[in-house]
């Protein structure tokens, strides 16, 4: 068996941030690619969220065939065993049906000094910077 340390260190606590449709949010980042998980939470329909690097341009799209409630969420967790859930009252289930065929999620490489973004409903990013050791 072969054994590695991971060559990255993590933020402990996270950093959370949350904006209205339309707003650009920079991602936080460090000299390494962290986790993070993001959330378009409703009263909205079919959501779309933008990646752009620091000079705008569209480095990736996410697009979603959904109708949200108030109180209803799509939580984008691609390091988790279900990396798209639709919450409501706080039962979460597989949404990755809802996600556009031609769409991925999206990986966020901080050295992009990326913004993130959603047309509708609002957005929360969540994420545990990384770093080199």
């Amino acid at each position: 068996a072969l054994f590695c340390r991971d060559p990255l260190w993590y933020a402990r606590a996270p950093i959370t941030i949350s904006a209205a449709a339309a707003t650009l949010v920079a991602v936080p980042g460090g000299s390494a690619s962290g986790r993070y998980r993001f959330l378009v939470i409703g009263a909205c329909t079919n959501p779309t969220v933008t990646l752009r690097s620091r000079t705008g341009e569209i480095l990736a799209v996410m697009r979603f065939t959904a109708t949200l409630g108030a109180t209803e969420a799509i939580e984008v967790d691609p390091q988790a065993t279900r990396i798209v859930t639709r919450w409501t009252a706080g039962v979460g289930i597989d949404a990755f049906d809802t996600l556009n065929v031609v769409d991925l999620p999206f990986r966020i490489d901080p050295l992009d000094e990326p913004t993130i973004e959603t047309d509708v409903g609002s957005l929360m990013l969540t994420t545990w910077i990384g770093d080199l050791t």
